[in-house]
């Protein structure tokens, strides 16, 4: 997994930069813009868990997830605005060990809080924390190898989450105030959603949004 992860990024870093090189040039650090898109990545969990559950062997894993999201970018300078999201994330993510596994769903809903710095006029860069709520409840699909053993919801979850995060974007222009986006964010967590004491679950996310931008 740690070379898969390393991959991810190595992918998409490569990705933004070639946009960046090859779109041309539009301003859009003066003026507000709202973003609309589709979310597309990985999404998983950071486990710490006590001596007596390591020694089972217990790790997450990554899964594929989707969803959607709206930006609203506010430039305060020429080069230094404030950016704030508001993302909605199907997170799936797997914790267990290799002889038993808990595939679990957790649709989550980001609130994203940034300062971004604009590095020239198509590519931005910003950081800042976020905060987290999940939307419904949990659903775990207890897994046996490659069989499915039962499934079931649940709620023993704290709903409020939070940490920091990074992004990159590229606005590839289409006329003077509007444009598509590439974006690419990371989502650390710091708070432990789980109510098993076994255990800490947090976030650990990587997302990439293609969407619309319209400047006003």
């Amino acid at each position: 997994m740690p070379q898969i992860r390393a991959h991810v990024f190595e992918v998409i870093s490569l990705f933004v930069f070639c946009l960046a090189c090859l779109a041309p040039q539009v301003s859009h650090a003066t003026d507000s813009s709202i973003t609309f898109g589709v979310i597309g990545g990985v999404t998983g969990a950071r486990t710490d868990s006590t001596d007596s559950v390591q020694k089972t062997g217990l790790n997450s894993d990554r899964k594929i997830s989707w969803g959607f999201g709206i930006q609203y970018d506010m430039p305060v300078l020429p080069i230094l605005g404030v950016s704030v999201g508001l993302l909605y994330d199907r997170r799936v993510f797997e914790i267990g060990n290799n002889t038993l596994r808990v595939q679990r769903t957790v649709p989550t809903i980001f609130l994203p809080i940034e300062a971004r710095v604009y590095l020239g006029n198509i590519f931005s860069v910003g950081a800042g924390g976020f905060g987290a709520l999940r939307v419904g409840d949990q659903s775990d699909q207890l897994l046996s190898g490659s069989s499915t053993a039962f499934s079931f919801s649940g709620s023993q979850r704290n709903s409020l989450e939070f940490g920091f995060t990074v992004s990159a974007d590229v606005t590839i222009p289409i006329q003077s105030n509007f444009g598509a986006v590439v974006q690419a964010r990371y989502l650390y967590g710091m708070s432990n959603p789980s109510n098993d004491s076994l255990y800490e679950e947090k976030i650990n996310d990587l997302n990439l949004l293609l969407g619309l931008r319209v400047g006003f």
